[in-house]
């Protein structure tokens, strides 16, 4: 039925929390093929990598819970992380006074939502893009 689908999804989203909330050098091979198989099913992006390197980022995935409105991307400076959304939104802004679609080195370029919320009327910036559960972005990390 479509709430035990929904609650096994519930139970693998808390399952992967959990293991990416660990050490990566404690994860064991199963729980690495584990987040390997869930982050490729959540994030068709993440598939289009070698397995190597889908194996090598499992390995060190990790959860974070960000506050609303956080910049998790900057234009002009180098992404050090790749975002997989889980939870909530990913709004890529652009600056307010910006009358083009890419922003001035050292502007917001994405901010980040609590987790379920959406920040439609706060913050700086004009929404050019939402990205939802399994979008993702920083991929030049």
């Amino acid at each position: 039925s479509s709430s035990t689908a929904k609650s096994q999804a519930v139970e693998e989203d808390r399952k992967l929390t959990a293991l990416c909330q660990k050490n990566p050098s404690s994860r064991t091979r199963e729980e690495v093929a584990f987040i390997r198989s869930f982050a490729a099913s959540l994030c068709p992006f993440f598939k289009l990598w070698p397995e190597a390197l889908q194996l090598e980022l499992a390995r060190v995935l990790a959860t974070e819970v960000l506050v609303r409105g956080e910049a998790v991307v900057v234009r002009g400076t180098t992404p050090t992380k790749l975002y997989m959304v889980l939870n909530g939104e990913l709004n890529i802004k652009v600056p307010a006074n910006s009358a083009e679609a890419s922003p001035e080195p050292g502007h917001r370029h994405a901010a980040a939502h609590s987790q379920g919320g959406a920040d439609r009327g706060t913050g700086a910036g004009k929404v050019m893009a939402t990205l939802r559960r399994g979008d993702a972005c920083g991929e030049a990390a």
